[in-house]
């Protein structure tokens, strides 16, 4: 809002360029303050007198506004170098978990396996399609690409909640309610944090992110029914 009221006009490319951001995100904002700015006929976004009363008397939506979690993410997105490390940790500390207890990814859980071997495999196999349905949505949503980097290592960042559902086999409470509801509660913060991610990484409106990945999450209990 301070570029588009102290320039008067701004493509969102130029926008991403000033505040080193990617596109989508630019995108993401500018769909957040749709009272505030208006597309003109050279495709350049410009301030309305709505938003430049908002500006003036300084109640326009910023980072904090918008929430502590979208906040943080923000941040991690804005710097690639942090959100590589935190994506590697993230995966390493998993198959570290998996390998030791002997369990094998499956999409938003695991399952106990017997060769090891096939670790690696379903593991980079849950990223894959966690990640194919969300590029896919969110592109046929927003037909726009970019912020692909981020939204990979965010299905990687967004599965460390999982990693509860080792606490309750360790405990002696596997099958138990608490179980039941320590698993639940694990998934469903694995798909707030994921669409924090996705909103942000794509430019996405977070209904519709939820939305998606609410599927992967449905889709993780039909795998899970077949197989049991």
């Amino acid at each position: 809002m301070e570029l588009l009221y102290s320039r008067k006009a701004m493509t969102p490319k130029e926008i991403a360029e000033d505040l080193k951001i990617g596109i989508p995100t630019v995108y993401y904002h500018l769909e957040i303050l749709r009272e505030y700015v208006q597309k003109t006929a050279r495709g350049e976004f410009s301030i309305t007198d709505k938003g430049m009363e908002a500006y003036k008397k300084e109640v326009l939506n910023s980072p904090e506004s918008v929430g502590t979690s979208h906040a943080f993410v923000y941040r991690i997105i804005s710097r690639p170098v942090l959100l590589l490390v935190m994506g590697l940790a993230a995966a390493a500390a998993e198959l570290s978990a998996c390998s030791i207890l002997g369990y094998v990814p499956l999409l938003m859980g695991y399952v106990p396996v017997l060769e090891a071997s096939s670790l690696f495999f379903n593991y980079a196999a849950s990223l894959v399609v966690a990640f194919i349905v969300f590029e896919f949505a969110s592109l046929a949503i927003t037909r726009r690409l970019g912020g692909e980097a981020a939204l990979f290592a965010g299905t990687m960042i967004s599965r460390a909640p999982l990693l509860l559902l080792f606490l309750m086999p360790a405990a002696g409470l596997g099958g138990s309610i608490f179980s039941i509801i320590m698993t639940a509660l694990a998934q469903l913060l694995s798909v707030f944090i994921m669409s924090i991610f996705l909103s942000l990484s794509r430019g996405l409106r977070q209904e519709y992110s939820i939305m998606i990945c609410l599927i992967i999450l449905y889709g993780n209990l039909l795998v899970y029914s077949r197989m049991w």
